[in-house]
């Protein structure tokens, strides 16, 4: 009766166990897409601050050259006076 017992018992022990390694396994999985994805966020981001620095500089060229193109208008006007 005593064997019995302890059969089901280490049975249900060793559900409980299968259960565990599967969920185990899941959250595993779980926690590595998670850290595949922040490392892309921190790689997008990375990237936009990129793209954010080389379209200000492009910003303050084209003003830089906007004023060169009417100082160069300003210039000519007088010259044609």
């Amino acid at each position: 009766a005593i064997r019995g017992e302890i059969a089901n018992h280490s049975m249900a022990v060793f559900k409980l166990l299968e259960t565990v390694t599967f969920l185990n396994g899941r959250e595993c999985k779980y926690l590595q897409e998670r850290d595949a994805a922040r490392k892309r966020v921190k790689d997008i981001g990375l990237q936009l601050s990129e793209l954010q620095a080389t379209f200000d500089d492009y910003k303050n060229k084209y003003a830089l050259q906007q004023k060169l193109v009417v100082d160069l208008e300003v210039t000519e006007a007088k010259l044609a006076e």
